[in-house]
């Protein structure tokens, strides 16, 4: 039976990878994006702008180790782009990650709670009776702002601010056109999204 370190593992790979990979298809349609990633040890560093979400470190600590060399990796990547190191570290990751880090004077600001469930256990997801979920059009650019607007946070009459409007309209465009990826919207029986 697979353990709970391997599920977490498992998982930070895996959304290190997507987001890599969503990057990198990005860059190929729109080099002027600017967007850097790079990897080592099965960890992952982006830099898609100061304010933009996806800037950050995936995976950190979970190949099974962390050393003086990995945390250096870390902090020069951000360090030299002006942007403050920052990573969610996994409950799961290498115990010399959090001994490295602290040294550098790294310290918690959230912790959040991981659950996972066995895929044989989830019943069908059932939405309330007039929610449908439809997949966006990657070719819906207006839709695909729209989205990129609710994920800055765009309130009507209160818009945020330009650069992380446009760093959640970019980071929305990389998603549409990645192959792997789809987003999904969800309305009601009016129609609102």
């Amino acid at each position: 039976m697979i353990t709970q370190g391997e599920v977490a593992a498992l998982e930070q790979r895996r959304q290190a990878e997507g987001t890599r990979r969503a990057v990198i298809n990005g860059l190929e349609r729109d080099p002027e994006l600017g967007f850097v990633v790079t990897e080592r040890n099965g960890a992952v560093l982006v830099d898609a702008g100061k304010e933009n979400g996806w800037t950050g470190g995936y995976a950190l600590g979970m190949s099974g180790s962390f050393s003086e060399e990995d945390a250096d990796w870390f902090v020069s990547f951000f360090v030299q782009r002006g942007i403050a190191p920052r990573t969610n570290l996994n409950p799961f990751a290498a115990v010399e990650s959090l001994n490295v880090l602290g040294q550098r004077g790294f310290v918690p600001r959230a912790f959040e709670n991981l659950w996972f469930h066995s895929l044989s256990e989830v019943a069908a997801v059932s939405f309330p009776e007039g929610i449908r979920i439809e997949v966006v059009d990657r070719d819906d650019s207006e839709m695909v702002e729209a989205i990129g607007d609710l994920v800055a946070g765009y309130e009507a009459g209160k818009a945020p601010e330009s650069e992380l409007l446009e760093n959640a309209r970019r980071s929305m465009r990389i998603v549409a056109w990645d192959e792997w990826c789809r987003l999904f919207v969800a309305r009601d029986a009016g129609g609102t999204a």
